[in-house]
């Protein structure tokens, strides 16, 4: 008799608890060959290729596909093709650049499918994939086909949340002179501020591998400048990074209690950083990366007691600190179609990231105290396969002063995400998300309303240095679009949360918020890939008593993700 049980019953359900983690650990492993020479790569849109690891990449076939192509049959493509004149086609130059692979080089399928990863995250692609044309032959010849995006948007801001909106008008070119250079003005009003901001960035400054920025805000309540330059680690298997970063600030941050603002913080930081990183490469499916260098910050905040005073409390603080920083990645993803996005190629990362870093400022260098900082997160997938997946991520930072004996700035996130796909078309999402902010200099809050985690409530309804949110939805992704320009999909939800400090201060409401609502999501074919609009109406369960609390909300947004 135990022998059955153990043979009907527990072997079955082990097998049936481990197949996901299976699923999960061996998700780069897809890439391995078979005895009849052919394979499927995870994470590329390819055919196959060959077996014999030592094959020589012999050519490589550059594809590029127009934003409209009147070939394709939907109604958008065929009545808006000439638009494609109005268009900087990218360059195949700017493209081949940024390839793992080049003509000559060894096969290597881990390359091809980090190469089509990589050109899939860039703004000013809908879409890419890779097809190795002739997998059996000792040389191969290997076709790129992208699919461009349209990069020239205008920056219409469109949020309304919680009762309150976000205005905004600019004009955005992603992929100047078709090199994938981005350069984007917009004047914003939001709740906290309003003013201009230009950008002007490129992950590739002069088709090399060195990324680059500059941004500036101008603003009623101050100023934001901003400028960078480097190398990241921009594959699995690069050695080395370095970089310099250079930012100023001048804003308020407001303090509200019940959704009003009843005073502000003004804040100055100056701030900079110069880095230089080594790695071994991709070692056994996971890349190890060391990274030290040199930061300099100097922050002053006047905290005032009321709205339109200035009177307060002035803090300062000045470090130098010298750093070294720890992060790992893993050569472990899944790809997946209809879980964040509806109907592109999603490249969803299952193994263990996480990074550490230790920075010491002794007032030996400059800093005015001896302090420590240090910050650390990590993230996977524990369960990940085609019918959804489960992860966890975690971050902490926060500063040692030890002259003052006081910790500050203590910033802690935890969160959890699970989404089960019975079908290509449905899926089950819940998360869940605690934060936590201790000490911060600026005094800044963690906010809850219809902005932040609850549909059907007023923005910032409540506020305390501790949050909890849980989310759940029933997503449908449908098999249908308007035009060819914008895919569909909808969803029902539910929402509860809570902000709130240990003694309850600030006016919160002692009770979490809750609401229930349903919504609809419209996500571009042709340009912002990634991006959705939001169109979400919700209804408040609790504390519907509340003069601040109305009887539904309207929300629109535009969003990444589902």
């Amino acid at each position: 008799m135990p022998a059955m049980l153990l043979q009907r019953k527990i072997l079955p359900l082990l097998l049936l608890v481990l197949t996901p983690w299976t699923l999960a650990s061996t998700a780069a492993l897809e890439i391995v060959s078979t005895s009849e020479c052919t394979i499927g790569v995870a994470g590329v849109s390819v055919s196959a290729f060959a077996v014999n690891r030592l094959q020589v990449v012999r050519s490589i076939i550059m594809t590029g596909e127009p934003v409209f192509d009147p070939r394709r049959k939907t109604f958008g493509d065929q009545i808006l093709g000439g638009m494609n004149r109005l268009h900087w086609q990218t360059r195949e130059s700017v493209i081949k650049q940024q390839l793992l692979f080049a003509e000559g080089s060894t096969l290597s399928p881990s390359a091809l499918a980090e190469s089509a990863r990589l050109l899939r995250s860039r703004p000013y692609l809908m879409d890419a994939g890779i097809n190795v044309q002739n997998p059996c032959e000792p040389e191969v010849d290997i076709e790129v086909i992208t699919r461009d995006a349209w990069s020239l948007t205008p920056r219409v801001a469109l949020n309304r949340s919680g009762g309150n909106s976000k205005t905004g008008l600019g004009v955005r070119e992603k992929n100047l002179f078709g090199l994938g250079v981005q350069i984007e003005f917009k004047t914003v009003k939001n709740l906290d501020r309003q003013g201009q901001q230009f950008e002007l960035s490129t992950k590739h400054l002069f088709n090399t591998r060195i990324q680059s920025s500059i941004y500036l805000e101008n603003n009623d309540d101050g100023f934001v400048r901003a400028v960078s330059i480097g190398q990241p680690f921009y594959a699995l298997d690069t050695r080395k990074s370095w970089g310099l970063e250079v930012s100023n600030v001048n804003e308020q941050v407001g303090f509200y209690q019940s959704g009003d603002r009843i005073r502000d913080t003004q804040r100055m930081r100056a701030a900079g950083s110069i880095f230089y990183g080594v790695s071994n490469g991709l070692k056994a499916g996971r890349s190890h990366r060391f990274t030290f260098g040199l930061s300099y910050e100097r922050q002053d905040v006047l905290l005032a007691f009321a709205q339109n005073v200035d009177a307060g409390e002035t803090r300062t603080r000045k470090l130098v600190a010298p750093f070294v920083q720890w992060s790992s990645a893993s050569d472990q993803f899944i790809n997946a179609v209809n879980f964040d996005l509806i109907g592109f190629t999603e490249d969803i990362e299952t193994g263990l990231v996480h990074n550490l870093r230790l920075a010491v400022s002794p007032s030996a260098l400059g800093g005015d105290q001896d302090r420590l900082q240090v910050s650390a997160s990590a993230g996977m997938a524990v369960l990940a396969s085609q019918k959804g997946l489960l992860r966890w991520d975690v971050s902490l930072s926060g500063l040692r002063d030890f002259d003052g004996n006081e910790t500050q700035d203590i910033v802690f996130s935890a969160g959890i995400r699970g989404l089960f796909k019975p079908t290509v078309g449905a899926g089950y999402h819940a998360s869940l998300n605690l934060d936590v902010a201790r000490n911060v200099m600026t005094g800044q809050q963690l906010f809850l309303g219809g902005e932040t985690g609850v549909r059907g409530y007023i923005d910032r309804l409540q506020a305390g240095d501790r949050r909890l949110r849980l989310r759940l939805e029933r997503r449908q992704y449908l098999d249908r679009n308007l035009f060819g320009l914008l895919n569909l999909g909808w969803l029902v939800f539910a929402d509860v949360g809570r902000a709130w400090t240990p003694d309850d201060v600030a006016g919160n409401p002692k009770q979490s918020l809750m609401d229930v609502g349903i919504g609809l999501r419209l996500a571009p074919t042709k340009a912002e890939r990634g991006k959705m609009i939001h169109l979400d109406f919700a209804v408040p369960l609790k504390n519907r008593d509340d003069p601040l609390v109305s009887d539904y909300e309207f929300v629109v947004s535009i969003q990444n993700g589902f």
